[in-house]
């Protein structure tokens, strides 16, 4: 995939550690789904055995059209990970997030994991359970 291609091409010259994106600002939509990672969908699985960036992500989990996301490999490697989640209709899955007890398939927001970065929440008064 040209996308993954680039990436790899612009990460690559930085020395090693380095080697990482600085920022990934995500969001998270009402059914746990981040980066177009949707859950139990193709993307999700096909990760688990692939050291890719980038996945085509389709099937009938997925919102049409297609989508292009990239995987937590690169997301986790990230230096800062930030999550914006705002609104009322958040709550009853931020609730769940923070419950802890469903996996990544089926809350993809929870496979957000900072390999050794940081990772930091933004919520607003109206998302917060």
């Amino acid at each position: 995939m040209l996308y993954e291609e680039a990436l790899r091409q612009t990460l690559v010259w930085r020395e090693k550690g380095q080697d990482r994106l600085d920022f990934v600002l995500l969001g998270m939509g009402g059914d746990g789904h981040t980066a177009s990672l949707f859950p139990r969908s193709q993307a999700l699985m096909e990760q688990k055995t692939s050291p890719r960036f980038v996945l085509n992500n389709r099937g009938p989990e997925v919102t049409p059209p297609d989508r292009v996301t990239m995987t937590f490999n690169l997301i986790n490697a990230a230096r800062f990970i930030a999550v914006l989640c705002v609104g009322e209709g958040k709550k009853s899955m931020l609730a769940r997030v923070a419950a802890g007890t469903e996996s990544s398939d089926d809350l993809p927001i929870l496979g957000v994991k900072p390999l050794a970065g940081e990772l930091r929440w933004y919520l607003d008064h109206a998302a917060c359970p």
